[in-house]
């Protein structure tokens, strides 16, 4: 929010992502994007001062902002027979298994996890 001063002395707070336009005619006057207008005592370049000085402190504080990823679970499949993606050195009961697009790109994400013989024995 920026504060602005009324031309009656009030103090107002905008959200500036709400302003649609700022004019000096001579008066400066605030138009929010509802059509909604103010009349300020402050001119034209100090609140465009005062947008720019908001919207760098925003990305400042994003700066200051903590992530958390949280891991995402592998998706284990367990067919009637047991399949392996190609390359894995897992060993496959049938050689004409193939991977559809979707399952191929799954594993590729490391979100689909094909078991080899030797972990369901």
């Amino acid at each position: 929010m920026i504060v602005l001063n009324r031309i009656n002395g009030e103090a107002v707070a905008l959200n500036p992502d709400l302003i649609e336009r700022v004019e000096a005619t001579p008066d400066t006057v605030v138009t929010l994007v509802d059509e909604k207008k103010f009349l300020v005592t402050e001119s034209l370049a100090d609140v465009i001062a005062l947008i720019t000085d908001y919207r760098a402190f925003v990305i400042a504080r994003s700066g200051d902002l903590q992530v958390v990823h949280e891991e995402v679970p592998t998706l284990h499949v367990v067919p009637n027979e047991i399949v392996a993606a190609p390359g894995s050195g897992a060993v496959l009961p049938d050689d004409d298994v193939e991977l559809d697009e979707d399952d191929a790109a799954l594993l590729e994400l490391g979100i689909l996890d094909f078991p080899t013989n030797t972990e369901h024995n």
